[in-house]
């Protein structure tokens, strides 16, 4: 019954394929590829499968399924042998009770008969002679039936059994491989949790060397700007000095500031920082330096 329903499901399923991928006069539409795709793939499951079987000993599940089905065949039609041979043995025997009943009843009216009470007693007793022949012929064809589906439907319970057997042994078998499996998987994220949680403190320390060597090399690139940066200023400024001591000995309606001298002005009075501005710029270079102190530490 099962199988039944499992084959209509499938054959239902491939109807739907097929409308799918056909237009609605049944001819091939713009599924012609997929459909080969799907036929080609549908030829290679069953060689997929048989190996798949193979390799987990399923396949000996599918023989001892094959051999329960043929066995059951076999136990089915000694039942239906069984019932046709009981049906048989009991109308012999019904045939011969009519006959021995008739035959019981001439016996009766015996002084009263007439010649043809005397030819359907004999018709009678011959019958009831060939009666009794397909009586014992029909028992024991009943016997040897009833025999048959004893021996067929015992035959077919050791079958049921074997494969019960067949498929607990490989249900275990799978629940072993499956508990392995699991416990292999375990193991290699035990593994690399432990490679990870010993490997990474020595990133860490690498990391913070490399990060502390390129901090120590931007300081110093920046501290030899800031050097460059100063001496410039500083030689501005002397030539600004110099600049200026030579106007003095212009006349004061002779004095002309050229741009270069407004240029040079602007310079110093940009350079020239007020205590405020000074305690701002110290308080951001600290901050900075702290910042980048605390992601070392923390690194």
């Amino acid at each position: 019954m099962l199988r039944q329903q499992v084959t209509n499901a499938a054959r239902e399923v491939r109807q739907r394929i097929k409308g799918v991928l056909t237009d609605g006069d049944g001819e091939a539409g713009g599924g012609t590829w997929v459909r080969r795709r799907l036929a080609r793939v549908a030829q290679q499951l069953p060689a997929v499968n048989r190996a798949l079987n193979a390799a987990t000993g399923y396949a000996e599940i599918e023989q001892r399924k094959a051999r329960v089905e043929e066995q059951h065949a076999r136990a089915a039609a000694a039942s239906a042998g069984l019932v046709a041979a009981r049906a048989a043995y009991d109308s012999a025997i019904d045939a011969r009770r009519r006959a021995q009943k008739e035959l019981n009843s001439l016996l009766q009216r015996k002084d009263a008969w007439v010649d043809s009470d005397v030819l359907r007693f004999t018709d009678l007793y011959r019958k009831d002679l060939a009666l009794e022949t397909d009586e014992a012929t029909s028992k024991q064809a009943y016997i040897q039936a009833s025999g048959l589906y004893e021996s067929s439907h015992a035959e077919y319970l050791n079958q049921v059994r074997e494969r019960y057997i067949e498929e607990q042994l490989f249900s275990d078998k799978i629940r072993s491989a499956s508990t392995w499996w699991t416990v292999g998987l375990i193991s290699a994220h035990l593994a690399i949790f432990l490679m990870v949680s010993l490997r990474d403190p020595y990133v860490k320390r690498r990391d913070r060397i490399e990060l502390v060597a390129v901090i120590k090399e931007m300081i110093q690139q920046e501290t030899i700007l800031l050097l460059d940066t100063i001496k410039s200023t500083e030689s501005s400024e002397s030539n600004a000095i110099a600049f200026n001591s030579d106007e003095l000995t212009v006349p004061a309606d002779q004095r002309a500031i050229s741009p270069v001298q407004s240029s040079i002005k602007s310079f110093l009075t940009l350079g020239s920082f007020t205590v405020d501005q000074s305690s701002f710029l110290a308080g951001v270079t600290i901050g900075a330096f702290v910042s980048i102190a605390s992601a070392i530490a923390l690194r």
